[in-house]
């Protein structure tokens, strides 16, 4: 499975480069609002509602600049943008694997062989899940360092939830 996948160029860029543009992106944009969009945002209706939640779910959160406020709101979606990866990577491979045997004829040749049903389900599941799970693991190191690179160390405590690690470590 892993030989086809990156086999083609593009595939391979799709289980590699792109959850990486992905989680970059929503560091550049949390960046962008908190530079150039936050006196607006700040004073919206919306923001304010979902800062109150903010601040019901972690109290600790109350004491910050609302600045402060708004990029630890920001930066806790993250988890959805984590949870997209392994999606995406695992229907990539499913589907590559898929078309290849379909393409080459293996597949009449992998049924005949003499594996059990569970065991070639098992096999095919792990061979999108392994690369799946590394990379989102991957892709939230990158956004911690990110994260400290561009100067929001002090915000990890308040980001670094029990519901980021039960997301990362569970769900993916």
């Amino acid at each position: 499975e892993w030989e086809v996948m990156f086999r083609d160029l593009n595939s391979a860029l799709l289980v590699t480069l792109l959850p990486i543009i992905i989680v970059g992106q929503v560091v550049l944009y949390i960046w962008v609002i908190e530079r150039f969009g936050g006196g607006a945002i700040l004073t919206s209706t919306v923001f304010q509602t979902a800062l109150g939640k903010l601040r019901q779910t972690l109290p600790q959160v109350a004491g910050l600049a609302v600045a402060e406020q708004l990029k630890v709101y920001l930066l806790s979606q993250i988890n959805l943008y984590l949870l997209l990866i392994p999606t995406m990577i695992a229907i990539s491979f499913a589907t590559f694997s898929i078309v290849e045997e379909k393409l080459s004829g293996s597949l009449e040749a992998l049924l005949a062989t003499p594996v059990r049903t569970g065991e070639l389900l098992l096999g095919k599941a792990l061979s999108g899940a392994v690369p799946a799970i590394f990379m989102t693991w991957v892709c939230a190191a990158i956004f911690l360092f990110g994260m400290k690179g561009i100067g929001w160390g002090h915000l990890l405590t308040l980001v670094l939830t029990p519901s980021w690690f039960i997301s990362l470590f569970l769900l993916t």
